[in-house]
C-alpha cells in the first residue's frame, strides 16, 4: 500500500492498476489519501489510518456507498476494482453518547435508509421520481421526530452530524450532474424549513449543518 498526500497526486500517479482511495470524515473532510490494490484487506486500511491520523481500528467504522466495511474483507469486494473510491469514516468515539441512547436506534435507521438512497441516486444520472422523493420523505421523517427539549435535541442533531449522512450529503452536493444537483437543491430546502420551524435555542444547532452544506453545493 502506497500513502500519498493528497489526492490529486493519488489519481494522476497510478501506474499500478490499484486505487485510489480518498477517506473523508463525517465532516466531508478528506483527511487521507491512499493508493491501494483491490486485494488489501479492509484492516490494513484501518492500520494506515491509526498510524496517519491516531484514530485506533477499533473506533473506526468505514462505509463505501453506504455499506459498512468489515475488516477481514478486501477492498474488492466494496468497489469491484474501481480505480477511485471514496470512503466514509466515523470515529466512534466521537458518537459513543448519542448511539448508547435507545431513543435513537430509529433516527440511525433513517440516516442508513438516507446514505443507502443518496448512494443511488448518486449512481444514476437520469431522474428517477421515485427515488428521490423517497429520500425526501426519509430526510422529513428524520427531521420531524427531533425532541423539542434542548439536550435531547442537541444529542439528536447530532447523530445527523456523527453519522455519515452528512458527509454524504456534502459529497452529493458536489456533483455537477444537474438531476443531482436538483435533489440536493429539494433536500436543503427541506433542512432550511425545518431549522426555520426549531425553537430558537436549537435553531444554532443546525446553523453548521445547513453552512456545510451550502458550501458544498456552491462549489
Amino acid at each position: 500500500m502506497m500513502v500519498n498526500s493528497s489526492s490529486d497526486q493519488s489519481h494522476r500517479d497510478n501506474p499500478s492498476g490499484g486505487t485510489a482511495l480518498s477517506i473523508y470524515m463525517r465532516t466531508g473532510l478528506n483527511v487521507l489519501s491512499l493508493l491501494v490494490q483491490a486485494s488489501d484487506l479492509v484492516q490494513s486500511i484501518e492500520k494506515t489510518i491509526e498510524l496517519r491520523i491516531g484514530i485506533p481500528v477499533f473506533e473506526q467504522e468505514l462505509y463505501y456507498r453506504g455499506q459498512k466495511l468489515h475488516s477481514g474483507s478486501t477492498l474488492r469486494e466494496y468497489t469491484n476494482n474501481d480505480n477511485e473510491a471514496e470512503l466514509k469514516l466515523v470515529d466512534k468515539r466521537q458518537v459513543r453518547d448519542v448511539i448508547q441512547n435507545p431513543y435513537n436506534e430509529k433516527a440511525w435507521e433513517l440516516l442508513y435508509d438516507f446514505v443507502f438512497l443518496l448512494d443511488t441516486i448518486s449512481s444514476e444520472e437520469e431522474n428517477n421520481k421515485d427515488l428521490t422523493d423517497f429520500v425526501k420523505e426519509t430526510l422529513r421523517d428524520y427531521l420531524e421526530k427531533t425532541p423539542t427539549q434542548f439536550e435531547k435535541a442537541e444529542k439528536y442533531i447530532k447523530i445527523f452530524i456523527s453519522s455519515a449522512a452528512l458527509a454524504e450529503f456534502m459529497i452529493f452536493c458536489r456533483s455537477n450532474i444537474k438531476y443531482h444537483k436538483s435533489c440536493a437543491k429539494h433536500l436543503m430546502a427541506i433542512l432550511l424549513q425545518w431549522s426555520k420551524k426549531l425553537p430558537p435555542p436549537l435553531q444554532c444547532l443546525s446553523a453548521p449543518i445547513l453552512l456545510e452544506l451550502d458550501m458544498a453545493f456552491s462549489r
